[in-house]
């Protein structure tokens, strides 16, 4: 099984078999710029936040 996730961080389950191409994108689902708007301390808190995410297994 492979569980998909969205940007709302709703998942979904499909067969591995149901699969026909599988592609893994070079570029991020964060938006350009993003850090640009942000304070040291932001983006401290939102790299902490994504570093916890991945630990979780999300």
């Amino acid at each position: 099984m492979i569980t998909l996730r969205d940007i709302t961080g709703a998942t979904s389950q499909i067969k591995r078999a149901d699969v026909k191409e599988e592609q893994h994108p070079g570029t991020s689902m964060m938006p350009a710029g993003l850090a640009s708007g942000l304070t040291s301390n932001q983006f401290t808190d939102l790299i902490e936040y994504l570093s916890s995410l991945k630990q979780a297994g999300g």
